[in-house]
């Protein structure tokens, strides 16, 4: 038969001994794993269309004098579509009169259009680790466990 006599004390220090074995298990937190992945798409779409436009532009008119009094020369009008070139001899020389009378050009613009479209996704993922313990571990612990309560119990009834 085994006997300690060792006092009072020795029995707290064992049953603070057994709390702490019990509360301080070999279990571990598991820290969620989180991943965040940003998906940026900018689409630019420049697009080109063609109009037809008329520009106005005010008539022009030029007068010119020539001196060139030895000249010989007859009266002439030219036309073509919206000019008009007329030559009229004078004492001195010669009158040269041009005038357009355009009053619209018609002409085709480009118009360029830039559209631009932003689109963002956020994909977050959280895996939590989860560690697998098998049954039969399970099972071998609790026996560990009690077997370590119950002789932590006998030792402190025989101190006592």
């Amino acid at each position: 038969m085994i006997h300690f006599s060792m006092g009072k004390g020795y029995k707290y220090v064992v049953c603070m001994l057994m709390c702490l074995l019990v509360f301080s298990s070999c279990s571990r937190k598991s820290i969620p794993v989180e991943s965040i992945v940003v998906h940026d798409t900018i689409e630019v779409v420049k697009t080109t269309q063609l109009r037809d436009t008329v520009i106005i532009s005010p008539s022009a008119k030029v007068d010119l004098q020539l001196p060139c009094p030895d000249l010989n020369i007859t009266a002439q009008q030219v036309k073509n579509k919206q000019a008009k070139l007329s030559v009229t001899p004078i004492q001195s020389g010669v009158q040269i009169d041009c005038e357009c009378d355009t009053l619209g050009i018609v002409a085709q613009m480009k118009d360029t259009f830039t559209n631009t479209h932003q689109k963002s996704e956020t994909v977050k993922t959280v895996v939590v680790k989860e560690k697998y313990i098998p049954k039969w571990v399970k099972i071998l612990a609790i026996v560990g466990a009690s077997s370590v309560l119950s002789l932590g119990f006998v030792i402190i009834r025989k101190v006592v």
